[in-house]
């Protein structure tokens, strides 16, 4: 907001009437308050309700009122980064700042980092939001679990026992295959789970075993679903026409990973170039020129 043009707008912000219609348009308005408004629970009430980030313009004994922080966190969760010590403690207010917005959990009290129920609240909003659990739960199975549900590569934070879980994995890969780099190494080296992936997100092959980089079912999936992961596979596969030809067929610029001699293959520099012209400056010279 531009502060003198808004200022103006509301008028003198040294008078209630004038502050609450200010902050009711927009909570932000509250920093512009003469002090004793600041202090004032029904302003501040008001504030917050319209934008829960007002918080931090309150006068510092209302962040430990637990109606209003209350307010605050159910409008925006990361409000809670304003509360007091006590409140970032107080089991209720800290469940509504996590529905709202999982990362919240970054401001809650260190013993409800550590409360399973908390905990779930946070990853079913927001899967990342358990880097910031306790140890302990991350390697909970059922709270991880509900985390790479709600987005895959929270897999990243979880404990190294659960990055060996098949099961868990397989939720992550279903959801987004790129959280195949976090898995247990013995893991990417598992076909069917590593089919998965690719079939989420072909670029996942880079995570791969190198056996299953060699696997041509694995790479044609992988290709099949982002062309540019043929830059995964090996320099042989990268020969194989009918590979390439699925790879350029999904994205043409996988041209750019084929061998030198199926870049200056007419077939395949043509398949390329009809699903991205652009793809042309790929191929090799020879039929740069005559295909310009």
């Amino acid at each position: 907001m531009s502060d003198s043009n808004e200022i103006g707008k509301w008028g003198d912000m040294s008078k209630k009437e004038n502050v609450l219609k200010a902050v009711g348009d927009n909570g932000y308005a509250l920093r512009f308050a003469a002090e004793p408004l600041q202090s004032d629970s029904d302003v501040v009430r008001t504030a917050v309700s319209e934008n829960g980030y007002a918080l931090r313009y309150a006068a510092t004994k209302l962040h430990s009122e637990r109606d209003i922080v209350t307010h605050a966190v159910r409008q925006n969760g990361i409000a809670l980064h304003y509360v007091s010590n006590e409140m970032k403690g107080n089991l209720e207010v800290v469940m509504a700042a996590v529905r709202q917005n999982g990362w919240a959990l970054q401001f809650a009290s260190d013993e409800l980092k550590t409360n399973p129920e908390v905990v779930a609240a946070a990853v079913a909003q927001n899967g990342d939001a358990l880097s910031h659990a306790s140890e302990v739960l991350q390697g909970n199975k059922t709270v991880v679990k509900a985390a790479v549900k709600q987005t895959g590569v929270a897999l990243q934070f979880a404990s190294k026992a659960l990055k060996g879980d098949r099961d868990l994995v397989a939720c992550a890969v279903s959801d987004q295959g790129a959280a195949l780099a976090y898995a247990a190494v013995a893991l990417r080296d598992d076909r069917a789970l590593v089919l998965k992936a690719v079939g989420q997100k072909g670029t996942a092959l880079e995570h791969a075993s190198e056996r299953l980089q060699a696997d041509r079912g694995v790479v044609l999936k992988a290709v099949s679903e982002s062309g540019i992961a043929l830059q995964f596979a090996p320099a042989a596969l990268r020969r194989d026409k009918a590979l390439v030809l699925a790879a350029v067929a999904s994205n043409g610029h996988a041209l750019q990973f084929a061998s030198d001699e199926l870049r200056a293959d007419k077939e395949v520099v043509q398949a390329a170039t009809t699903r991205n012209k652009g793809a042309i400056r790929f191929a090799a010279e020879s039929l740069r020129k005559s295909l310009a």
